[in-house]
């Protein structure tokens, strides 16, 4: 059987383990799969701890060396005063983070499918090569449009029974609201707090058309068991205080009896205006983080989402049919203060007007002592023989 990441993510439940000949990324790392490999073909998952408890074994990774998310962001916990070396040494932790890039796991037989990598037992390849063809603004507008309607109504052709939830914030999330549905009556939206009424706003000014609505406050509501699970679902890929909302996208899943797809804008900014970062740089080093920062980050938010409440988060952005257009794509057509998504928005509805401001809601809080480290090894631990 040959498989790639999307049709993981939507066809199978998360944290089921497969037997596949080829495994194979199509959405750019966005939807995150790990690989065994055994014999003639690959053990591959949502989850690098299902893979191990799926062994029976667990063989250790001293090279893959995550920060200890707690002791790093718990303010105060670290004095620049008080203990300059090790603030130091934090600082220069979270501003070179390599370890993320390597696409180990924490258990040395086990790895993350790369961007655009195809595997199998026994090869491994990369499937994209960059063609800066697309030379105007203008372009890249209509085909981005373009290929987040062919995507967004072939999801909804494909998976007729599925609800769709849009998780609603800036221009990258607004955007997916603007492209034409096939059937609107399976699209609702979830926005947080401190933006939830700003998004209930613009979608009435703008007469868009959904059905139920979700949001959640500021407050974390997660117990120490919805802890471990969260830390269990990233594995140690993400820092726990900005995996937000979980327990209240459990309960939308809950409601929708897991038959629902969660929708998001992830990075779809990074090429459609001016970042410092990504176009201010080399067109190699734009694409060195879309490859390795943006799929570790973001790609591993859609992950824990998947692992933890059983139902998909996708990005149109990072779709088979966006990727066409992405190989054409030119850094350097986006310049200082660019932005081409209020040109996407007037190609898919008349006449847009867009919010002032788009806040985000603070870091979760936690209790000092915590230590996602340990609570992961619990659980990977448990009737499982180490090495």
């Amino acid at each position: 059987m040959n498989l790639n990441s999307l049709e993981f993510h939507l066809d199978y439940p998360a944290g089921k383990v497969l037997e596949v000949d080829q495994l194979e990324d199509v959405t750019g790392g966005m939807n995150p799969v790990y690989y065994r490999r055994t014999g003639d073909t690959l053990r591959v998952c949502s989850s690098v701890a299902r893979l191990i408890q799926d062994s029976g074994e667990f063989y250790r990774n001293p090279d893959f060396n995550p920060p200890e998310w707690f002791q790093q962001t718990v303010p105060g916990s670290v004095s620049p005063l008080h203990n300059p070396i090790t603030w130091i040494q934090n600082r220069f932790k979270e501003s070179n983070p390599s370890w993320y890039a390597n696409w180990q796991t924490v258990d040395k037989r086990i790895y993350k499918l790369r961007p655009h990598e195809s595997v199998t037992a026994d090869s491994s390849t990369i499937n994209f090569s960059p063609n800066p063809a697309i030379s105007s603004k203008a372009e890249l507008a209509e085909r981005v449009a373009g290929a987040l309607t062919a995507f967004i109504n072939r999801i909804e052709s494909e998976y007729p029974d599925v609800q769709h939830v849009i998780f609603t914030g800036g221009k990258d999330s607004q955007i997916i609201h603007l492209v034409p549905k096939l059937d609107e009556s399976n699209w609702h939206v979830f926005s947080a707090e401190p933006n939830y009424g700003i998004v209930m706003d613009w979608l009435e000014s703008n007469d868009i058309k959904f059905c139920d609505s979700h949001t959640a406050d500021t407050d974390n509501h997660e117990t120490l068991d919805m802890l471990r699970a969260k830390i269990k679902a990233s594995d140690l890929y993400s820092d726990p205080h900005h995996l937000r909302w979980l327990p209240v996208l459990n309960k939308i899943a809950d409601r929708y009896e897991s038959r629902v797809f969660f929708w998001s804008g992830t990075e779809g900014d990074t090429y459609l205006s001016y970042h410092p970062d990504y176009q201010g740089e080399t067109r190699e080093v734009f694409w060195r983080q879309q490859f390795s920062r943006a799929p570790s980050w973001q790609g591993n938010t859609h992950q824990v989402t998947f692992n933890f409440t059983g139902a998909p988060q996708i990005s149109p952005y990072h779709s088979p049919e966006m990727w066409d257009v992405l190989r054409d794509y030119d850094p350097k057509l986006i310049s200082t203060d660019d932005d081409v998504r209020p040109r996407i928005g007037d190609i898919l509805s008349d006449g847009v007007s867009w919010p002032d401001r788009n806040p985000g809601p603070p870091t979760l809080e936690y209790e000092t002592g915590i230590n996602s480290h340990a609570l992961y090894f619990e659980q990977v631990r448990k009737s499982r023989r180490f090495e």
